[in-house]
């Protein structure tokens, strides 16, 4: 027989710029999935990486957002199937590659199920 929880509960997370969310997991939990929820002054179609330290790890990217642009490949939301358990030590946190602040930054919507012991 497994050790492994099976009752879930909803979890979800807002990261904005310059946000970085650091914490120690008390409870193991899925990001199921991001969405980029665009700032309605931005003129340019910036793509936002969301970014993951993880334990020793630094800097590992989870997806990559776009606004919604028909001509490129990448969307607004991201479907992840990405777990973390209990004692891990992260650092989530989002990247837009220089965009200029005039243009204003958007924020990430994380959302998915943590395990309830």
């Amino acid at each position: 027989m497994s050790n492994i929880p099976r009752e879930k509960s909803f979890w979800s997370m807002i990261i904005d710029s310059n946000d970085k969310q650091t914490f120690t997991v008390e409870r193991s939990f899925h990001i199921s999935k991001a969405v980029i929820v665009p700032n309605l002054s931005i003129k340019l179609s910036p793509i936002a990486r969301l970014m993951v330290d993880c334990d020793n790890k630094k800097g590992i990217i989870l997806c990559e957002l776009r606004k919604n642009d028909p001509e490129k490949s990448l969307k607004p939301e991201a479907d992840l199937d990405v777990h973390f358990r209990v004692g891990q030590k992260i650092t989530l946190y989002y990247d837009f590659g220089g965009i200029s602040l005039d243009y204003g930054i958007p924020k990430i919507h994380l959302s998915g199920y943590e395990f309830v012991v």
